[in-house]
């Protein structure tokens, strides 16, 4: 796990060696294709500025159609985006993000995070804003920090402050890209924040547990063997 956004050499001890994060690296390339192929199928639409209808069409969530009968939605919303800077941004920090925790909890806990942050941001901005469409990565991608905090928070004895303090200040920065470029695009906070809390209350209980040794506390991974809203 090599990665400037977390403290590597902090966490070395709780990362047992496992195959490469292909999970993190299958999402972005889905959702890079999905990108391309709605680029290409829309004649270019789907490019920059694609209009509510577009997004509704390959799967974004609308409250209208997502409580009846088509609640999927809050799933396939999750892998589409309005437009080339929004996909470009979030696979960025889903790289970045992605492999440090998928490390942490292993390929099959990572998948289930990432996938019920994003439903549970969707679900978020179903509830709070029913009259806009949402899409985007946004939720799921800020639900891996949720996740990553619950990981912290159980270890904080172990691991003291300064993981917390770095984490929170990518969060941080990330946040402000999603402010200040959501301001441009009416951007979904409702479900930002409904990705954070759905991650850190999945990814606490699928912390993994502890083995004691003689020098250090290591991590065990049961399950490895070796308008228009961006979200």
């Amino acid at each position: 796990m090599k990665n400037s956004l977390f403290n590597e050499d902090m966490l070395r001890p709780y990362v047992r060696s496992q195959k490469a994060p292909y999970v993190s690296q299958a999402l972005i390339v889905i959702n890079l294709f999905i990108f391309v192929t709605m680029c290409i199928m829309s004649y270019g639409k789907a490019c920059f500025n694609p209009d509510s209808q577009l997004l509704i069409d390959w799967g974004a969530n609308w409250a209208p159609p997502t409580l009846n009968g088509q609640a999927w939605r809050i799933l396939t919303a999750c892998f589409i985006h309005i437009g080339f800077m929004h996909v470009l941004m979030n696979m960025a920090v889903l790289w970045q993000v992605g492999i440090p925790c998928e490390s942490l909890f292993g390929h099959r806990r990572f998948l289930l995070i990432y996938l019920m942050s994003g439903i549970g941001g969707f679900l978020g901005s179903t509830i709070l804003n029913p009259n806009t469409v949402s899409a985007g990565a946004s939720g799921a991608i800020i639900g891996l920090f949720g996740a990553y905090f619950a990981f912290l928070y159980r270890y904080k004895k172990e691991l003291g402050s300064l993981p917390f303090q770095q984490s929170a200040k990518i969060l941080g920065i990330y946040l402000i890209y999603c402010a200040v470029y959501g301001a441009t695009v009416n951007a979904d906070f409702a479900g930002h924040l409904g990705g954070l809390i759905t991650g850190f209350l999945f990814g606490y209980p699928l912390v993994p547990k502890t083995k004691s040794n003689n020098q250090a506390v290591t991590v065990t991974f049961s399950d490895s063997n070796n308008s228009s809203n961006h979200k």
